[in-house]
């Protein structure tokens, strides 16, 4: 039996149509275009970086002082007991977290000329850890303005260690008040009395001084509980004592310049990076539009 002969195929058959295997361009990636335009994004990055330095270091820079305080006791035997380094590390974070209160802030402003607000957004205080000392840090346009804002916080709160501690001058001063709000009280009283012996004479004024008399009252009992809580209070006290004094300011240039230059850097990078981009883009189009 013989084999049948396998006919040819007509040519238009046999040869596959133009551009049936050949394949389109794909779109280019972000990656294509960093990968092409590398040195636009490199020259970008160096200089946003250098502008943003140049700003950073231009920038009116600010100064910080800083002051250190440790904290004592009058009596000095007493501070060879165990136990009193633990004390003294509470009673410096006790302090330290007084900086702000107006018995340290209102006498540095008058003493400054400065507004109480304007010393508390620039003064702050930190305590060392396991040990009874801390730190006044406080900013100012030069190192000397911080210096000397510094050392009046640091001698404020010096001043303020030794009206808390039970010594005889404290006690004086909390008994002198003591009596002055007794006597404003006691004439209060009196014109309450007087009032009531005439009341058809000023018959609105009896309810304003029993007002008075029941605040000042107040004070006397409040001054009264502080001074008997302070005598119970054992003899040997606390203080704070200046260690180191503020000798000289910092100035954050540095930081703000590098802080800048790191910023203008990244800002470089995203704008060289979409330059690459767009020019790729745009090249495509006009390869894909002769193509077409």
């Amino acid at each position: 039996m013989e084999r049948a002969i396998p006919q040819a195929l007509p040519s238009h058959e046999a040869d596959p149509p133009p551009g049936l295997f050949e394949t389109t361009p794909g779109r280019p990636t972000v990656g294509d275009a960093m990968r092409r335009y590398w040195l636009l994004i490199l020259t970008a990055i160096v200089v946003f970086g250098a502008m943003g330095g140049y700003v950073g270091h231009a920038r009116k820079p600010v100064y910080q002082a800083t002051a250190s305080l440790s904290v004592g006791l009058l009596d000095l035997t007493t501070q060879s007991v165990p136990g009193f380094a633990v004390g003294g590390e509470v009673v410096a974070g006790g302090f330290s977290r007084a900086v702000q209160t107006d018995a340290i802030v209102v006498p540095v402003a008058r003493e400054l000329g400065l507004s109480p607000s304007e010393v508390r957004g620039r003064i702050s205080s930190t305590a060392v850890p396991d040990s009874p000392i801390f730190t006044v840090s406080a900013s100012g346009a030069s190192s000397a303005d911080a210096v000397r804002l510094a050392n009046v916080v640091s001698r404020s709160m010096v001043a303020y260690g030794r009206s808390r501690s039970n010594s005889r001058a404290a006690f004086a001063r909390m008994l002198q008040q003591y009596r002055a709000a007794v006597r404003q009280r006691n004439r209060t009283r009196s014109q309450v009395a007087e009032l009531r012996a005439n009341l058809t004479r000023k018959p609105g004024a009896l309810g304003k001084a029993r007002a008075d008399l029941e605040a000042q009252q107040l004070r006397v009992d409040s001054l009264g509980d502080a001074y008997r809580s302070r005598a119970s209070a054992p003899g040997i006290s606390a203080v704070v004592q200046p260690l180191v004094d503020a000798q000289g300011a910092t100035s954050d240039r540095g930081d703000t310049t590098q802080l800048y230059g790191a910023l203008g850097a990244l800002a470089g990078g995203c704008v060289g990076i979409a330059l690459a981009v767009l020019i790729t883009g745009a090249r495509d189009r006009r390869r894909r539009r002769k193509q077409s």
